[in-house]
């Protein structure tokens, strides 16, 4: 082999090394911008799947809560109702009461004026039997008198 020969193939050599070389570093950044791109969209990716697993338990909770709100509601608008019906039995229980209370009231005062009334027919008529005995008795004293005289 020659100097030449030898040059010649130490240059191929080289120049296939470093077209090699290149190409490798080549392969490597485009491995590299792949790989990159790669991780973006797995990044992307998961974040996704993650937004849309949060916005699913916010639904979750929310239908919850509403429930329970719900539920809250028509229990309070329950009691409230109990409430207000023993209210309304117990305001007409004593309204019952009260009126009972008057009707016996009104009965007394009618039987105390019926008493009132029947004690001054008996007045008027012992005056009358007072006075009819007065005058008879006056009148027994007149003749007795004239009898006398007489």
């Amino acid at each position: 082999m020659s100097w030449q020969t030898d040059v010649g193939a130490s240059a191929c050599y080289c120049h296939s090394a470093h077209v090699g070389g290149m190409l490798n570093a080549m392969i490597s950044e485009e491995n590299a911008v792949v790989g990159t791109v790669e991780t973006g969209k797995d990044t992307v990716q998961h974040l996704v799947e993650s937004a849309i697993n949060h916005v699913g338990q916010i639904f979750v909770i929310t239908t919850g809560m509403i429930t329970d709100v719900i539920r809250e509601i028509g229990d309070f608008i329950g009691e409230t109702l109990d409430v207000l019906q023993k209210l309304i039995e117990s305001a007409v229980s004593h309204v019952g009461q009260i009126a009972v209370l008057i009707t016996r009231a009104i009965a007394g005062v009618i039987h105390e004026i019926g008493e009132l009334i029947s004690e001054g027919f008996e007045m008027i008529e012992a005056s009358k039997a007072a006075y009819s005995d007065r005058a008879l008795s006056s009148r027994n004293e007149y003749v007795e008198a004239e009898f006398a005289l007489s």
